[in-house]
Parts: C-alpha cells; structure tokens; sequence
C-alpha cells in the first residue's frame, strides 16, 4: 500500500484521561519551541534509515533507574519523503507551525512537478 518506514504503539501515553500538552524542539524550527496537544497518543517506536526525525519528546527515567541514566527520546514528528507522521493532534492547537511545513512541502512539490 506504501506509507512510512516506521512501527508504531497505540496509546502509548496513556487513555484520553491521560491527555498533556508540552512544548516541542522542532528540527525545522530552530528559533522557538511549538506547541503540541497529545491525546490518546501512539509512540513512534522504530524508524527506518529513510525517516527522518523532526521532533522528539523526553520521557522521564523509571523512579527507580540510576540518576546518571539519559532521559529516553521518542520521536513524535516523522517525515519520509513527503509524508509527514505525528503523534499529536496540531488542528486542536493555535500552532501553525506543521500546517506551514506541509504547506511548503507541498509548494515545493508542485514546483518541483512542473
């Protein structure tokens, strides 16, 4: 059928009464962090060598883990070509940063078709 490189888990997070919003670091957004609302979110658990991470989000240590152990990353903003994968819901936010970068990825291809 085609699609990503990628393997997921649904409801990683948690059910819908285990709702957050946090603020991301976004690869093709240096200048600021955005905004993101995560709903009965999956986990982006794999990415394959053609995926590229646009943002990740740290998961605390185990209560129990050694305090000079890393915070764990997990992807929560995937492209692969021009497929963008998110773990989150942007429409239910005021960010416009995704819409933006869909939008110029699809520009982009537009031109690029002509």
């Amino acid at each position: 059928v085609g699609g990503m490189d990628i393997t997921v888990q649904r409801n990683f997070y948690g059910s819908q009464v285990d709702s957050f919003e946090t603020m991301l670091d976004v690869s093709f957004l240096p200048s600021r962090p955005a905004h993101a609302l995560f709903i009965r979110a999956p986990a982006i658990l794999r990415t394959g060598p053609k995926v590229e991470v646009l943002s990740k989000l740290k998961l605390p240590s185990a209560p129990d883990a050694a305090a000079t152990e890393a915070e764990t990353l997990v992807p929560v903003a995937v492209q692969q070509g021009n497929l963008i994968g998110l773990a989150f819901h942007p429409e239910l936010t005021r960010e416009q940063c995704w819409h933006e970068y869909f939008a110029t990825l699809v520009r982009k291809e537009q031109l690029r078709r002509k």
